[in-house]
């Protein structure tokens, strides 16, 4: 070979080096529906459930990680806002829920990382990991499995010391201990949002958010605690100290309750393969939502249809393809539905009732009224 050819050899090789450089600074490894694949394999469908943290539940929360983004010293990453909103995609098999996964974002030594986790619906230890996205030099490594693998298994509770309960990346400690924070922030945030309410026989301080949990208590209690129950939910919804969202959440239980059927079809209710996104006013989202479903829909009162239209929805709610007409609908509502959670002058809060084929949006109060109609009749005929 003469030295010419091994110069330019030389040349090729240092030009493609700086080109995976490039590629690998600021890399997204990973898509959203690519990671949910990987993190939920083999399920029927995936259920997603948005919920927006209440100062309570963020209390509570901080209470054991002491803060919801870990800003370390000498990283260069920039400050990051604290963030409400957090979505759980539950990988639903037959019946079952077999899996859920949290996506978090914190930031690394250069820049944000981000992250995805699988946790166990059961115990909250961690399942599967992955790096989605990040910004790092030599913190790199943090992305290979052999590194992640490392918190398999793990739960809020295990001790993750650098130092003696896994191996940290070689001068890259700021990363390590970012993967550790998230891995603890992720599975104290399920077990706070899902796992941590009470039994139904200490249903006075039962957590309403906690809608699976609360739909385990009801298949499993006798019944005068299923209608004690059911009468701490529809009391909670009257009651002027409960949140918005956690009335939300009362109404979505008490729908899957209620009306089993419907809340079967509308779970198992797809889009169109050209649905991306919805963009039109709360009231249109609405309506469009409900015919995906196969629903008719009816309206509380013109008054509430009205106020829905002046509704805008600023930001397009994405639709994939794994998503289902239900979460959407739930998406939706907290984001939109919710005066609290929406920041709008008008402090209407919308919901909506499953009735047979049909859904009937309302309004909160009107909500109130029908389940409380609802559980007084139940009542009646339980008595006959």
């Amino acid at each position: 070979m003469t030295t010419k050819r091994m110069v330019m050899g030389l040349v090729a090789a240092v030009a493609l080096v700086a080109v995976m450089s490039q590629i690998s600074w600021g890399e997204r490894l990973l898509t959203e529906e690519k990671a949910l694949k990987e993190m939920l394999p083999g399920v029927d469908r995936v259920e997603k459930v948005t919920r927006t943290l209440t100062d309570d539940e963020i209390g509570r929360i901080k209470g054991r990680i002491k803060t919801m983004t870990l800003h370390q010293e000498g990283s260069e990453a920039k400050k990051m806002d604290e963030v409400r909103d957090y979505t759980f995609y539950f990988g639903i098999k037959g019946d079952k829920k077999v899996g859920v996964v949290l996506f978090d974002i914190q930031p690394g030594k250069w820049g944000p990382v981000s992250f995805v986790l699988a946790l166990d619906t059961q115990t909250a230890k961690v399942t599967n990991m992955a790096v989605t996205a990040y910004v790092e030099k030599r913190g790199r490594p943090i992305a290979l499995r052999s590194f992640l693998s490392q918190f398999f298994g793990k739960g809020s509770n295990d001790p993750l010391d650098p130092s003696k309960d896994y191996r940290a990346i070689s001068g890259a400690t700021i990363s390590s201990k970012c993967a550790a924070f998230v891995v603890r922030k992720a599975c104290t945030l399920y077990e706070e949002l899902f796992l941590n309410a009470p039994s139904a026989n200490n249903s006075a301080n039962i957590d309403p958010a906690n809608r699976a949990k609360v739909m385990e208590e009801l298949a499993k209690s006798s019944k005068e605690q299923k209608d004690k129950l059911l009468g701490q939910l529809v009391g909670k919804l009257s009651d002027a100290t409960t949140s918005m969202c956690h009335k939300q959440s009362i109404t979505l239980i008490l729908n899957t309750y209620a009306q089993p059927e419907a809340d079967k079809k509308l779970q198992s209710s797809k889009f169109p393969p050209d649905t991306t996104s919805l963009t039109e006013n709360l009231a249109e989202a609405l309506e469009k939502l409900a015919g995906f479903g196969q629903f008719k829909v009816t309206w509380t009162s013109d008054k509430v249809k009205e106020s829905a239209k002046l509704v805008k929805m600023n930001n397009s709610i994405q639709i994939k393809e794994t998503d289902t007409v239900q979460a959407v609908l739930e998406t939706v509502l907290t984001a939109y539905g919710c005066a609290h959670c929406r920041k709008s002058d008008d402090k209407t809060t919308y919901s909506y009732i499953l009735k047979g084929d049909s859904i009937e949006i309302t309004d909160m109060e009107s909500a109130q009224k029908y389940w409380q109609g609802w559980l007084d009749s139940s009542r009646k005929q339980a008595s006959k």
